[in-house]
């Protein structure tokens, strides 16, 4: 009998069903032993009207790859604890959470059955659970209360943290190429570290780029653009594509 092959986690800035993940999730695919079962959840855009989209694109995706796929009808809290939604997740082992709010997709999950199960699934084993955007934010330490560039650049707001699922022991920034072109990094750093407690390090996605991981111990860079380490006592450090790089000591 063969070895049930460890879990893995994608976390990427942005780009989720384009033309620039096209390479990257046919690799993620190759880690599932069997028939690749996708799942897009676009709960994460459960506020906007054209949230059905993001699935819309995610079939049409995964389909130039040959991979059957699905999609939840997930908008709110309360579809989270149907049993439809619960029961077609037994049949999926790649599931994808795409982006949109952070603070709304972690409240609408936490302490429901379905996120429940996407846990058990994931822990089992031979399964690939990716989010982008919103979607990577959810599965670190911690999310800014507020996205504002307003809030997060002013020194009034000192409660700057909701505590999220901690997938990973640090906060996730995605869009980091874009995001860092408004706010000055050395200002940024400051921000975040001096509101964030005992915690010394912030990992930064750029756009159209992901950071793959199956021990939560060793990232590899896969996409266009760069991973970038925030560290509060050192200097920052670049990783790109196809770099790989441990960060369990810097936590």
């Amino acid at each position: 009998m063969r070895k049930m092959k460890n879990s893995i986690l994608f976390l990427a800035g942005s780009g989720e069903f384009t033309s620039s993940m096209l390479d990257i999730d046919k690799n993620l695919c190759t880690y599932i032993q069997g028939k690749v079962n996708v799942g897009i959840v676009p709960l994460a855009a459960g506020k906007e009207r054209g949230y059905m989209k993001w699935i819309e694109d995610g079939i049409s995706h995964f389909k130039n790859l040959g991979i059957d796929t699905i999609g939840f009808d997930i908008k709110s809290k309360e579809d989270c604890f149907t049993e439809k939604n619960i029961k077609s997740l037994e049949d999926i082992n790649f599931l994808y959470f795409s982006g949109g709010d952070p603070k709304y997709l972690l409240e609408s999950l936490e302490d429901t059955p379905f996120w429940l199960k996407v846990m058990e699934k994931f822990n089992k084993g031979n399964f690939v659970l990716a989010g982008s955007s919103a979607g990577a934010m959810v599965m670190g330490k911690a999310i800014p209360k507020s996205l504002n560039m307003g809030f997060l650049a002013s020194k009034e707001n000192r409660d700057l943290w909701q505590k999220s699922f901690g997938l990973v022991n640090f906060p996730i920034i995605p869009h980091f190429d874009k995001f860092s072109r408004f706010l000055d990094i050395n200002y940024f750093k400051n921000r975040f570290f001096n509101s964030f407690g005992n915690n010394n390090l912030i990992l930064g996605i750029d756009e159209d780029t992901g950071v793959k991981t199956s021990d939560f111990k060793t990232f590899e860079v896969l996409g266009k653009g760069r991973a970038v380490i925030l560290s509060k006592d050192s200097d920052t450090i670049e990783y790109k594509s196809s770099n790989k790089f441990s960060i369990n000591d810097k936590i």
